[in-house]
Protein backbone atom coordinates (compact mmCIF):
# COMPACT_ATOMS: atom_id res chain seq x y z
CA UNK A 1 0.00 0.00 0.00
CA UNK A 2 1.49 3.33 -1.04
CA UNK A 3 1.74 5.99 1.67
CA UNK A 4 2.82 9.48 0.76
CA UNK A 5 5.50 11.34 2.70
CA UNK A 6 2.96 14.17 2.74
CA UNK A 7 1.04 12.21 5.41
CA UNK A 8 3.97 11.12 7.56
CA UNK A 9 4.31 12.11 11.21
CA UNK A 10 7.81 13.36 10.42
CA UNK A 11 6.58 15.79 7.76
CA UNK A 12 3.86 17.18 9.99
CA UNK A 13 6.27 17.55 12.91
CA UNK A 14 8.68 19.43 10.63
CA UNK A 15 5.97 21.79 9.41
CA UNK A 16 4.68 22.28 12.95
CA UNK A 17 8.10 23.38 14.22
CA UNK A 18 8.55 25.57 11.15
CA UNK A 19 5.29 27.28 12.08
CA UNK A 20 6.47 27.80 15.64
CA UNK A 21 9.88 29.05 14.44
CA UNK A 22 11.49 26.53 16.76
CA UNK A 23 15.21 26.03 17.32
CA UNK A 24 16.28 22.51 18.13
CA UNK A 25 16.60 19.00 16.73
CA UNK A 26 14.16 16.44 15.29
CA UNK A 27 15.34 12.82 15.34
CA UNK A 28 14.11 9.50 13.99
CA UNK A 29 15.62 6.00 14.25
CA UNK A 30 17.12 4.60 11.04
CA UNK A 31 18.72 1.34 9.99
CA UNK A 32 22.07 1.68 8.22
CA UNK A 33 24.30 -0.81 6.43
CA UNK A 34 27.84 -1.42 7.60
CA UNK A 35 30.52 0.53 5.65
CA UNK A 36 32.13 -1.36 2.74
CA UNK A 37 35.26 -3.28 3.56
CA UNK A 38 34.19 -4.14 7.09
CA UNK A 39 31.94 -6.74 8.71
CA UNK A 40 28.60 -7.02 6.96
CA UNK A 41 25.35 -6.35 8.68
CA UNK A 42 23.13 -3.49 9.75
CA UNK A 43 22.86 -1.30 12.78
CA UNK A 44 20.37 1.13 14.22
CA UNK A 45 21.25 4.79 14.34
CA UNK A 46 19.60 8.17 14.42
CA UNK A 47 18.84 10.60 11.61
CA UNK A 48 18.70 14.13 12.97
CA UNK A 49 17.41 17.35 11.46
CA UNK A 50 18.48 20.63 13.07
CA UNK A 51 16.24 23.68 12.85
CA UNK A 52 17.12 27.31 13.44
CA UNK A 53 14.21 29.70 13.90
CA UNK A 54 11.95 27.25 12.06
CA UNK A 55 14.30 26.63 9.11
CA UNK A 56 15.97 23.23 8.55
CA UNK A 57 19.67 24.10 8.41
CA UNK A 58 21.45 20.83 9.18
CA UNK A 59 20.99 17.09 8.76
CA UNK A 60 23.04 14.11 9.80
CA UNK A 61 22.70 10.35 9.50
CA UNK A 62 25.16 7.62 10.60
CA UNK A 63 26.12 6.69 7.02
CA UNK A 64 26.92 10.22 5.78
CA UNK A 65 30.70 9.82 5.68
CA UNK A 66 30.66 6.43 3.96
CA UNK A 67 28.15 7.61 1.36
CA UNK A 68 30.10 10.77 0.54
CA UNK A 69 33.40 8.89 0.30
CA UNK A 70 31.90 6.34 -2.11
CA UNK A 71 30.46 9.07 -4.34
CA UNK A 72 33.71 11.05 -4.42
CA UNK A 73 35.62 7.87 -5.28
CA UNK A 74 33.22 7.05 -8.16
CA UNK A 75 33.67 10.58 -9.46
CA UNK A 76 37.46 10.17 -9.45
CA UNK A 77 38.12 12.74 -6.74
CA UNK A 78 39.51 10.10 -4.36
CA UNK A 79 41.90 7.29 -5.22
CA UNK A 80 40.86 3.75 -4.36
CA UNK A 81 43.60 3.31 -1.71
CA UNK A 82 42.62 6.61 -0.07
CA UNK A 83 38.91 5.79 -0.13
CA UNK A 84 39.57 2.38 1.50
CA UNK A 85 41.67 4.09 4.15
CA UNK A 86 38.96 6.62 4.88
CA UNK A 87 36.26 3.94 5.00
CA UNK A 88 38.35 2.11 7.59
CA UNK A 89 38.43 5.29 9.65
CA UNK A 90 34.65 5.56 9.29
CA UNK A 91 34.28 2.20 11.01
CA UNK A 92 36.43 3.40 13.91
CA UNK A 93 34.54 6.65 14.39
CA UNK A 94 31.19 4.83 14.12
CA UNK A 95 32.25 2.31 16.77
CA UNK A 96 33.44 5.13 19.04
CA UNK A 97 30.09 6.95 18.56
CA UNK A 98 31.82 10.30 18.26
CA UNK A 99 29.52 13.29 18.24
CA UNK A 100 31.73 15.14 15.78
CA UNK A 101 32.61 13.44 12.49
CA UNK A 102 36.35 13.97 11.77
CA UNK A 103 36.08 12.33 8.33
CA UNK A 104 34.18 15.27 6.86
CA UNK A 105 36.85 17.62 8.16
CA UNK A 106 39.53 15.56 6.38
CA UNK A 107 37.54 15.54 3.14
CA UNK A 108 37.06 19.31 3.34
CA UNK A 109 40.86 19.69 3.28
CA UNK A 110 41.44 17.19 0.45
CA UNK A 111 38.59 17.93 -1.99
CA UNK A 112 38.06 21.13 -3.96
CA UNK A 113 35.53 23.33 -2.21
CA UNK A 114 32.81 23.47 -4.95
CA UNK A 115 32.86 19.69 -5.36
CA UNK A 116 32.73 18.99 -1.64
CA UNK A 117 30.03 21.61 -1.01
CA UNK A 118 27.86 20.07 -3.72
CA UNK A 119 28.30 16.61 -2.15
CA UNK A 120 27.28 18.00 1.24
CA UNK A 121 24.23 19.78 -0.20
CA UNK A 122 23.00 16.67 -2.02
CA UNK A 123 23.56 14.57 1.09
CA UNK A 124 21.62 17.13 3.14
CA UNK A 125 18.64 16.87 0.75
CA UNK A 126 18.90 13.06 0.78
CA UNK A 127 18.65 13.08 4.56
CA UNK A 128 15.65 15.43 4.53
CA UNK A 129 13.92 13.15 1.98
CA UNK A 130 14.59 10.13 4.17
CA UNK A 131 13.30 12.05 7.18
CA UNK A 132 9.96 13.10 5.66
CA UNK A 133 9.47 9.60 4.22
CA UNK A 134 10.01 7.86 7.54
CA UNK A 135 7.09 6.10 9.18
CA UNK A 136 8.57 6.74 12.64
CA UNK A 137 7.35 9.42 15.00
CA UNK A 138 10.21 11.92 15.54
CA UNK A 139 11.44 13.16 18.88
CA UNK A 140 12.20 16.81 19.53
CA UNK A 141 15.14 18.17 21.53
CA UNK A 142 15.41 21.86 22.44
CA UNK A 143 18.82 23.35 21.71
CA UNK A 144 20.08 26.89 21.98
CA UNK A 145 21.80 26.65 18.59
CA UNK A 146 21.87 23.95 15.92
CA UNK A 147 25.00 21.82 15.87
CA UNK A 148 25.96 19.36 13.16
CA UNK A 149 28.70 18.71 10.60
CA UNK A 150 26.59 19.48 7.53
CA UNK A 151 25.03 22.93 7.87
CA UNK A 152 23.27 24.59 4.91
CA UNK A 153 22.61 28.31 5.16
CA UNK A 154 20.67 28.94 1.92
CA UNK A 155 17.53 26.92 2.63
CA UNK A 156 13.94 27.94 1.87
CA UNK A 157 11.73 25.75 4.06
CA UNK A 158 8.70 25.55 1.78
CA UNK A 159 10.53 24.63 -1.42
CA UNK A 160 12.87 22.21 0.38
CA UNK A 161 10.06 20.25 2.03
CA UNK A 162 7.90 20.26 -1.12
CA UNK A 163 10.77 18.92 -3.22
CA UNK A 164 11.83 16.28 -0.70
CA UNK A 165 8.25 15.02 -0.21
CA UNK A 166 7.80 14.63 -3.97
CA UNK A 167 11.23 13.05 -4.43
CA UNK A 168 10.43 10.47 -1.77
CA UNK A 169 7.06 9.66 -3.33
CA UNK A 170 8.56 9.33 -6.81
CA UNK A 171 11.38 7.14 -5.50
CA UNK A 172 8.84 4.78 -3.97
CA UNK A 173 6.99 4.49 -7.29
CA UNK A 174 9.70 2.18 -8.65
CA UNK A 175 9.81 -1.55 -8.07
CA UNK A 176 13.42 -2.75 -7.76
CA UNK A 177 12.50 -5.92 -9.70
CA UNK A 178 11.28 -4.02 -12.76
CA UNK A 179 13.34 -4.83 -15.85
CA UNK A 180 14.21 -1.97 -18.20
CA UNK A 181 15.86 -1.65 -21.60
CA UNK A 182 17.23 1.34 -23.48
CA UNK A 183 14.45 3.51 -24.88
CA UNK A 184 14.22 5.14 -28.30
CA UNK A 185 15.67 8.47 -27.17
CA UNK A 186 19.39 9.09 -26.89
CA UNK A 187 20.82 9.90 -23.47
CA UNK A 188 21.70 13.55 -22.94
CA UNK A 189 22.96 13.87 -19.35
CA UNK A 190 25.71 11.97 -17.58
CA UNK A 191 23.11 10.14 -15.46
CA UNK A 192 21.14 9.06 -18.56
CA UNK A 193 24.29 7.78 -20.26
CA UNK A 194 25.22 5.85 -17.12
CA UNK A 195 21.73 4.32 -16.97
CA UNK A 196 21.84 3.18 -20.60
CA UNK A 197 25.35 1.81 -20.03
CA UNK A 198 24.04 -0.18 -17.06
CA UNK A 199 21.28 -1.62 -19.25
CA UNK A 200 23.72 -2.40 -22.05
CA UNK A 201 22.43 -4.33 -25.04
CA UNK A 202 20.06 -6.47 -23.01
CA UNK A 203 18.15 -5.32 -19.96
CA UNK A 204 18.69 -4.66 -16.28
CA UNK A 205 16.70 -4.41 -13.07
CA UNK A 206 15.99 -1.03 -11.48
CA UNK A 207 18.04 -2.06 -8.44
CA UNK A 208 21.11 -2.57 -10.66
CA UNK A 209 20.61 0.65 -12.62
CA UNK A 210 20.35 3.00 -9.65
CA UNK A 211 23.67 1.75 -8.23
CA UNK A 212 25.41 2.89 -11.41
CA UNK A 213 24.20 6.48 -11.21
CA UNK A 214 26.42 9.12 -9.67
CA UNK A 215 23.59 10.35 -7.46
CA UNK A 216 22.30 9.89 -3.96
CA UNK A 217 20.01 6.82 -3.71
CA UNK A 218 16.68 8.70 -3.66
CA UNK A 219 17.82 11.14 -6.34
CA UNK A 220 18.94 8.18 -8.48
CA UNK A 221 15.52 6.55 -8.29
CA UNK A 222 13.80 9.82 -9.17
CA UNK A 223 16.16 10.15 -12.14
CA UNK A 224 15.16 6.67 -13.36
CA UNK A 225 11.45 7.57 -13.09
CA UNK A 226 12.07 10.65 -15.23
CA UNK A 227 14.09 8.65 -17.75
CA UNK A 228 11.17 6.24 -18.15
CA UNK A 229 8.77 9.14 -18.64
CA UNK A 230 11.11 10.76 -21.16
CA UNK A 231 11.74 7.60 -23.17
CA UNK A 232 15.43 7.08 -22.33
CA UNK A 233 14.51 3.83 -20.54
CA UNK A 234 11.48 1.67 -21.20
CA UNK A 235 9.94 -1.72 -20.48
CA UNK A 236 11.15 -4.62 -22.66
CA UNK A 237 9.08 -5.19 -25.83
CA UNK A 238 5.94 -7.16 -25.13
CA UNK A 239 6.06 -6.46 -21.41
CA UNK A 240 4.06 -3.94 -19.43
CA UNK A 241 4.90 -3.19 -15.83
CA UNK A 242 1.86 -1.73 -14.00
CA UNK A 243 2.29 1.25 -11.75
CA UNK A 244 2.60 0.51 -8.03
CA UNK A 245 -0.55 0.82 -5.97
CA UNK A 246 -1.10 4.53 -5.40
CA UNK A 247 -4.15 3.93 -3.25
CA UNK A 248 -2.82 4.43 0.24
CA UNK A 249 -4.93 5.94 2.98
CA UNK A 250 -7.89 8.13 2.19
CA UNK A 251 -6.77 11.67 1.53
CA UNK A 252 -7.86 14.06 4.26
CA UNK A 253 -7.60 17.71 3.21
CA UNK A 254 -7.72 18.79 6.81
CA UNK A 255 -4.42 17.07 7.53
CA UNK A 256 -2.70 18.99 4.77
CA UNK A 257 -3.41 22.41 6.26
CA UNK A 258 0.25 23.50 6.36
CA UNK A 259 0.43 22.92 2.59
CA UNK A 260 -2.77 24.71 1.64
CA UNK A 261 -4.60 27.68 3.08
CA UNK A 262 -2.40 28.14 6.13
CA UNK A 263 0.98 27.43 4.58
CA UNK A 264 1.94 31.01 3.74
CA UNK A 265 1.17 32.21 7.24
CA UNK A 266 2.71 29.12 8.84
CA UNK A 267 6.06 29.77 7.18
CA UNK A 268 6.18 33.50 7.68
CA UNK A 269 4.31 35.02 4.72
CA UNK A 270 1.47 37.10 6.13
CA UNK A 271 0.45 38.96 2.98
CA UNK A 272 -3.08 38.36 1.78
CA UNK A 273 -3.14 35.94 -1.16
CA UNK A 274 -4.23 37.46 -4.48
CA UNK A 275 -7.55 36.41 -5.90
CA UNK A 276 -7.61 33.38 -8.19
CA UNK A 277 -7.64 33.92 -11.90
CA UNK A 278 -10.96 32.16 -12.28
CA UNK A 279 -12.45 35.42 -11.06
CA UNK A 280 -11.31 36.66 -14.51
CA UNK A 281 -9.88 40.08 -13.65
CA UNK A 282 -9.06 42.39 -16.50
CA UNK A 283 -5.25 42.58 -16.75
CA UNK A 284 -3.95 46.12 -16.53
CA UNK A 285 -0.17 45.60 -16.54
CA UNK A 286 1.71 45.60 -19.82
CA UNK A 287 4.07 42.83 -18.71
CA UNK A 288 1.54 40.07 -18.02
CA UNK A 289 2.04 37.21 -20.47
CA UNK A 290 -0.76 36.56 -22.91
CA UNK A 291 -1.32 33.03 -21.62
CA UNK A 292 -2.92 34.37 -18.45
CA UNK A 293 -5.81 35.59 -20.59
CA UNK A 294 -5.70 32.48 -22.75
CA UNK A 295 -6.67 30.01 -20.02
CA UNK A 296 -8.84 32.28 -17.88
CA UNK A 297 -12.48 33.19 -18.33
CA UNK A 298 -12.47 33.26 -22.10
CA UNK A 299 -11.70 29.57 -22.20
CA UNK A 300 -14.42 28.64 -19.75
CA UNK A 301 -16.95 30.64 -21.75
CA UNK A 302 -15.93 29.11 -25.07
CA UNK A 303 -15.76 25.46 -24.09
CA UNK A 304 -19.39 24.66 -23.45
CA UNK A 305 -20.71 23.41 -26.75
CA UNK A 306 -23.30 21.34 -24.93
CA UNK A 307 -23.06 18.30 -27.22
CA UNK A 308 -20.67 15.39 -27.51
CA UNK A 309 -17.26 16.34 -28.87
CA UNK A 310 -18.30 19.99 -29.21
CA UNK A 311 -15.40 22.31 -28.60
CA UNK A 312 -15.24 25.96 -29.50
CA UNK A 313 -12.08 28.01 -29.40
CA UNK A 314 -10.53 30.95 -31.26
CA UNK A 315 -10.76 30.79 -35.02
CA UNK A 316 -7.03 30.50 -35.67
CA UNK A 317 -7.07 27.16 -33.82
CA UNK A 318 -10.11 25.66 -35.55
CA UNK A 319 -8.49 24.57 -38.79
CA UNK A 320 -10.02 21.20 -39.39
CA UNK A 321 -7.63 18.31 -39.74
CA UNK A 322 -8.65 15.53 -42.09
CA UNK A 323 -8.34 12.26 -40.20
CA UNK A 324 -7.92 10.33 -43.45
CA UNK A 325 -4.35 10.60 -44.64
CA UNK A 326 -4.29 11.62 -48.32
CA UNK A 327 -2.12 10.09 -50.95
CA UNK A 328 1.42 11.42 -50.83
CA UNK A 329 1.26 12.84 -54.34
CA UNK A 330 -1.87 14.78 -53.41
CA UNK A 331 -0.17 16.81 -50.63
CA UNK A 332 -0.13 20.56 -51.03
CA UNK A 333 2.98 21.79 -52.72
CA UNK A 334 3.29 24.76 -50.40
CA UNK A 335 2.41 23.17 -47.04
CA UNK A 336 4.13 24.04 -43.78
CA UNK A 337 7.70 22.73 -43.52
CA UNK A 338 8.03 19.33 -41.85
CA UNK A 339 9.24 19.46 -38.26
CA UNK A 340 12.67 18.05 -37.52
CA UNK A 341 12.90 15.59 -34.61
CA UNK A 342 14.98 18.05 -32.62
CA UNK A 343 12.29 20.74 -32.89
CA UNK A 344 9.56 18.28 -31.89
CA UNK A 345 11.54 17.20 -28.82
CA UNK A 346 12.16 20.82 -27.84
CA UNK A 347 8.42 21.58 -27.96
CA UNK A 348 7.58 18.43 -25.99
CA UNK A 349 10.21 19.29 -23.38
CA UNK A 350 8.53 22.68 -22.85
CA UNK A 351 5.11 21.04 -22.59
CA UNK A 352 6.37 18.42 -20.13
CA UNK A 353 8.02 21.11 -18.03
CA UNK A 354 4.69 22.93 -17.68
CA UNK A 355 2.73 19.71 -17.08
CA UNK A 356 5.30 18.60 -14.51
CA UNK A 357 4.89 21.84 -12.59
CA UNK A 358 1.11 21.48 -12.69
CA UNK A 359 1.33 17.86 -11.55
CA UNK A 360 3.63 18.66 -8.62
CA UNK A 361 1.50 21.58 -7.48
CA UNK A 362 -1.73 19.54 -7.58
CA UNK A 363 -0.06 16.59 -5.84
CA UNK A 364 1.02 18.82 -2.98
CA UNK A 365 -2.39 20.42 -2.61
CA UNK A 366 -4.64 17.40 -3.22
CA UNK A 367 -2.55 14.30 -2.58
CA UNK A 368 -0.02 12.14 -4.48
CA UNK A 369 -1.19 10.88 -7.86
CA UNK A 370 -3.92 13.50 -8.19
CA UNK A 371 -1.89 15.68 -10.56
CA UNK A 372 -1.18 12.94 -13.10
CA UNK A 373 -4.80 11.75 -12.90
CA UNK A 374 -6.13 15.25 -13.61
CA UNK A 375 -3.87 15.73 -16.62
CA UNK A 376 -4.66 12.24 -17.93
CA UNK A 377 -8.36 13.12 -17.91
CA UNK A 378 -7.59 16.25 -19.91
CA UNK A 379 -5.67 14.18 -22.46
CA UNK A 380 -8.47 11.63 -22.70
CA UNK A 381 -11.05 14.41 -23.17
CA UNK A 382 -9.11 16.12 -25.95
CA UNK A 383 -10.95 17.76 -28.84
CA UNK A 384 -11.60 15.44 -31.76
CA UNK A 385 -9.16 17.18 -34.11
CA UNK A 386 -6.27 16.38 -31.77
CA UNK A 387 -7.06 12.67 -31.40
CA UNK A 388 -4.44 11.56 -33.97
CA UNK A 389 -1.64 13.03 -31.87
CA UNK A 390 -2.60 11.81 -28.40
CA UNK A 391 -4.15 8.46 -29.29
CA UNK A 392 -2.83 5.84 -26.84
CA UNK A 393 -1.01 8.41 -24.70
CA UNK A 394 -0.67 7.45 -21.04
CA UNK A 395 1.10 9.89 -18.77
CA UNK A 396 4.04 9.16 -16.55
CA UNK A 397 4.08 9.59 -12.76
CA UNK A 398 5.24 13.19 -13.21
CA UNK A 399 2.39 14.08 -15.56
CA UNK A 400 4.66 14.15 -18.60
CA UNK A 401 3.74 13.07 -22.11
CA UNK A 402 5.55 9.96 -23.42
CA UNK A 403 7.76 11.54 -26.06
CA UNK A 404 8.20 8.49 -28.27
CA UNK A 405 4.44 7.78 -28.48
CA UNK A 406 3.63 11.39 -29.39
CA UNK A 407 6.45 11.53 -31.92
CA UNK A 408 5.33 8.27 -33.53
CA UNK A 409 1.73 9.52 -33.77
CA UNK A 410 2.89 12.82 -35.26
CA UNK A 411 4.93 11.13 -37.97
CA UNK A 412 1.85 9.25 -39.18
CA UNK A 413 0.28 12.53 -40.27
CA UNK A 414 1.04 14.29 -43.58
CA UNK A 415 4.14 16.45 -43.32
CA UNK A 416 2.27 19.63 -44.21
CA UNK A 417 0.01 19.46 -41.16
CA UNK A 418 2.44 18.24 -38.51
CA UNK A 419 3.56 21.65 -37.25
CA UNK A 420 0.02 23.02 -36.83
CA UNK A 421 -1.21 19.79 -35.24
CA UNK A 422 1.60 19.71 -32.68
CA UNK A 423 1.44 23.42 -31.85
CA UNK A 424 -2.33 23.54 -31.49
CA UNK A 425 -2.61 20.31 -29.52
CA UNK A 426 0.12 21.23 -27.02
CA UNK A 427 -1.20 24.75 -26.58
CA UNK A 428 -4.74 23.46 -26.01
CA UNK A 429 -3.54 20.90 -23.45
CA UNK A 430 -1.41 23.39 -21.51
CA UNK A 431 -4.19 25.99 -21.49
CA UNK A 432 -6.68 23.46 -20.15
CA UNK A 433 -4.19 22.09 -17.61
CA UNK A 434 -3.62 25.55 -16.15
CA UNK A 435 -7.32 26.29 -16.27
CA UNK A 436 -7.95 23.10 -14.29
CA UNK A 437 -5.12 23.93 -11.88
CA UNK A 438 -6.91 27.19 -11.04
CA UNK A 439 -9.80 25.06 -9.74
CA UNK A 440 -7.63 22.52 -7.92
CA UNK A 441 -5.15 24.78 -6.13
CA UNK A 442 -5.36 27.32 -3.32
CA UNK A 443 -4.80 30.88 -4.46
CA UNK A 444 -1.20 31.18 -3.23
CA UNK A 445 -0.17 27.84 -4.77
CA UNK A 446 -1.74 28.79 -8.09
CA UNK A 447 0.08 32.11 -8.15
CA UNK A 448 3.41 30.33 -7.53
CA UNK A 449 2.60 27.92 -10.33
CA UNK A 450 1.98 30.80 -12.73
CA UNK A 451 5.36 32.29 -11.90
CA UNK A 452 7.07 29.00 -12.75
CA UNK A 453 5.39 28.45 -16.14
CA UNK A 454 5.07 32.02 -17.37
CA UNK A 455 6.26 32.41 -20.94
CA UNK A 456 5.51 28.89 -22.14
CA UNK A 457 3.90 30.14 -25.37
CA UNK A 458 7.13 31.85 -26.34
CA UNK A 459 9.17 28.77 -25.47
CA UNK A 460 6.85 26.68 -27.64
CA UNK A 461 7.76 28.96 -30.52
CA UNK A 462 4.26 30.42 -30.95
Amino acid sequence: MFESAHDSYATHALIDHARRRSTGRLSIPVTVNAPPGGPSGTSTGELSLWMLDGTPVGARSPDDSAAIIERLARQGHLSQPRSRQLLGMVQSTTAAKLQHDPILALLADEIEAPIFERALRERFEENVSRFVGSSASPTWTDDDLPWCDNVQTTVTTTSLVERCVLDWDLSQALDDRRMLVSGPLHAESHAERAAQAAVGRTRAAVSDIVTQLDLEPIAARVAVVRMIDRGVLTDPPGEFFPRPDRGGPTWHPGRAEPWSAGRSEALGGRAEAPSRLDAHPTPTGATLDEEVEAFSGALDASRSGGISDAFTTPAHRLDRIDLQEPERDAEAAFGAPTLADREVLAKLDVANEVLGNVCRAVDLARGPGRGAAVIQLLVDARPRQFAPLVDGVKLGHTGSLPIQVVLSNLRRRPGGEQRRLLNDCLLDLLDRALDKAADELPDDAFERLLQKVMGYRTRLGL
